[in-house]
């Protein structure tokens, strides 16, 4: 399947925001209305070398409003007296037009090993802002800088790539490299230029070869592992590449220590085992100088980064799983019918059905205590029993294990059984659903780049008995898997109007590879509460048996509206706009609307059953069936993934 390649490069801005607004890495939004000035980063770190004693920091400031001359206050502190100056002694001139001003931070005298901090604070004036949702950037900026220690080499090791790879398409990697280990500090790794000639997908002049980079691993609790922060050494066209730890970042943002990101985020931790470092999904954080203002993407979002030490190697623990159906045996007792693929380094692999409210983590770590008995399974069909008396909402959850018995993958797929209890859904009548969130992002035509217009579907819909106003589409999209020539697997859709003012859907798979869609208000109910959005007009409404959602202009830094959208798309690896046309077109008509508006809606369903039936084969031909290409020099596509949750 071939998809819009626009869409493809909205993925750097998907860390917009609400309406006209921004986001930035706290999830926090603003629409500026004052003289807001800000610091473009909270924090920044360079490592010099251990021959050097001395570096300068550049630290840009910026300002929202760039009418007319104006003069910002800062105060400084550092950790040590006598390290650090800078050359603006406490104020930034900004000249008529000028929205950006640059501070040069002079470090010098520096020891090995020992972080020099110095902290930049912004006057209330400055940075003071009539919008009381937000701020401008950032008030404050912690600037770091150190000095190497001594490491010793230990051999050449392995490295499995995935934080360029999730961030821009390629394929995962694995290949040979140096590794290092601090003299003193037993357990702290350095992997030696991990993307210098060895990572075949640079091209002449992405990589910096005036000086070594190195990726640092802090594993002296082996079940506690993080990576530091540093510059990769790699440019693909958006400024140097950084990486730091997730946990290391909230730590900082939330003046507290490791250990106490530890004690309430155990789950940004890796584990070393085996002689092999592995970190969790999505646990580190990944910039670029020129991308997005500094801002922070989560990387590793397919959990495949992985090190070796000598003398190791870096096991496959991948596995999928799709339920397949229930299978009622002659004792009348009920199994899970499930399609189970494993790598072929796993030996090790038990199922079990659990509530689909469990978290799969809690039942993998249960299985592998020996307090939940579970049933041993290899690739292929498998059947794992119901336990007795569980009903509704449930998921079979894979746990794969190594040798020693520890859990290294789990895998889940969630489905309904009813069997032992009373489906609480009822059956409301036949509706009309117009798709723009999915279809509109992908080829009609490749040759012309004629994308697919918004699309009409008739779907049968339900309504929750329990929860009235929480309304389900029965395989609402299996028109779409097939105007797109693709496989379809029947999935329920859910849409909550509960409060006809307020209506939203949360990410869900449309039943057509790994994609998943979801409204914008579901989104941000990550970062706000109801009725905040509420008030903001950020929720869709339910009015005369319709619903339809708001939609948002995205604009650039001079204030230009670049594009709409109305909600977002997963693709399984990389989050996009979604809704991206100017009409706002998303809408569902219900059973119960008026005869007009189903009359209209009926028509447009038609018009779309007989396009499919006239141009099927030919937007199959055109969209064809690889989404995800194996990405070759010259190929790249950026991607971005969901967007950071606030510690709390």
């Amino acid at each position: 399947m071939k998809m819009n390649k626009y869409f493809l490069g909205l993925v750097v801005v998907l860390m917009g925001g609400l309406a006209s607004c921004n986001t930035d890495v706290e999830g926090e939004y603003y629409n500026p209305k004052t003289e807001n000035v800000g610091f473009e980063v909270n924090e920044t770190s360079i490592l010099l070398p251990k021959d050097q004693n001395s570096g300068v920091v550049p630290i840009r400031v910026i300002r929202s409003n760039t009418a007319g001359a104006y003069t910002a206050h800062y105060t400084a502190e550092a950790n040590v007296e006598g390290i650090f100056s800078d050359d603006a002694n406490g104020t930034v001139n900004f000249a008529d037009g000028q929205g950006y001003a640059t501070i040069n931070v002079n470090a010098n005298n520096l020891e090995k090993e020992v972080p020099y901090t110095y902290t930049m604070t912004l006057s209330e004036a400055d940075t003071l802002t009539a919008d009381t949702l937000s701020t401008l950037n950032h008030k404050e900026i912690k600037i770091t800088v150190q000095r190497e220690g001594d490491w010793i080499l230990i051999g050449t090791g392995l490295y499995r790539e995935d934080l360029i790879g999730t961030f821009w398409g390629v394929e995962t990697q694995v290949y040979e490299v140096e590794i290092l280990e601090h003299e003193t500090q037993k357990g702290r790794y350095r992997v030696v230029n991990p993307y210098d000639e060895k990572y075949t997908y640079n091209e002449e002049g992405d990589w910096d070869a005036s000086k070594n980079y190195y990726i640092t691993i802090n594993a002296q609790d082996p079940q506690n592992v993080y990576v530091e922060s540093g510059d990769l050494g790699l440019n693909w066209g958006y400024g140097m590449i950084s990486l730091t730890n997730y946990a290391g970042y909230l730590a900082d943002a939330n003046g507290v220590t490791i250990d106490d990101v530890k004690a309430a985020r155990p789950d940004l931790f890796g584990k070393l085992s085996d002689g092999v470092i592995t970190m969790p999904a999505a646990s580190m954080l990944i910039s670029m100088t020129e991308l997005g203002n500094g801002r922070l993407y989560t990387t590793n979002n397919n959990g495949l980064f992985a090190v070796a030490l000598p003398g190791h190697v870096i096991a496959d623990y991948s596995a999928e799983v799709a339920f397949a159906g229930i299978f009622t045996n002659t004792n009348q007792e009920p199994f899970a019918v499930a399609d189970l693929t494993l790598s072929t380094d796993i030996t090790n692999a038990v199922a079990v059905v659990v509530n689909a409210d469990d978290d799969p983590e809690a039942v993998a770590d249960a299985v592998a205590a020996g307090d939940l008995e579970g049933t041993p399974v290899e690739s292929g069909r498998i059947e794992v029993p119901i336990p007795d008396g569980l009903t509704g909402n449930l998921q079979v959850v894979i746990v794969i294990l190594n040798s020693s018995g520890e859990v290294k993958n789990v895998v889940s797929s969630a489905f309904e059984y009813y069997g032992g209890g009373t489906n609480p859904w009822k059956k409301l009548g036949v509706g009309y659903l117009t798709d723009n969130f999915f279809i509109n992002n992908f080829y009609q035509d490749e040759a012309t780049e004629t994308l697919f217009s918004p699309q009409t579907y008739e779907v049968e819909i339900y309504e929750n008995n329990d929860t009235p106003g929480l309304y389900r589409l029965k395989n609402a999209f299996q028109e779409a898997a097939s105007l797109l020539g693709e496989d379809y697997t029947s999935t329920d859709f859910d849409i909550n109007a509960v409060d006809p003012q307020g209506v939203y859907f949360q990410f869900q798979s449309v039943g057509i590879g790994s994609y998943s869609i979801s409204s914008y208000g579901a989104y941000m109910l990550q970062r706000y509460d109801f009725a905040t959005l509420k008030q903001n007009g950020i929720f869709g409404t339910l009015e005369n048996g319709v619903i339809t959602l708001p939609e948002f202009a995205y604009k650039d830094e001079s204030g230009e509206v670049q594009f709409y959208y109305q909600g977002l798309m997963n693709t399984g690896s990389r989050t996009l706009y979604a809704g991206y046309t100017d009409e706002g077109a998303f809408k569902l008509v219900m059973p119960g609307a008026s005869a007009g508006a189903k009359n209209l809606a009926r028509a447009k369903a038609k018009a779309t059953s007989f396009e499919q039936r006239l141009k099927g084969w030919k937007a199959k031909e055109a969209v064809g069936k690889n989404f995800v290409k194996k990405q070759k020099k010259g190929q790249r596509v950026m991607k971005s993934t969901s967007e950071m949750t606030p510690f709390k």
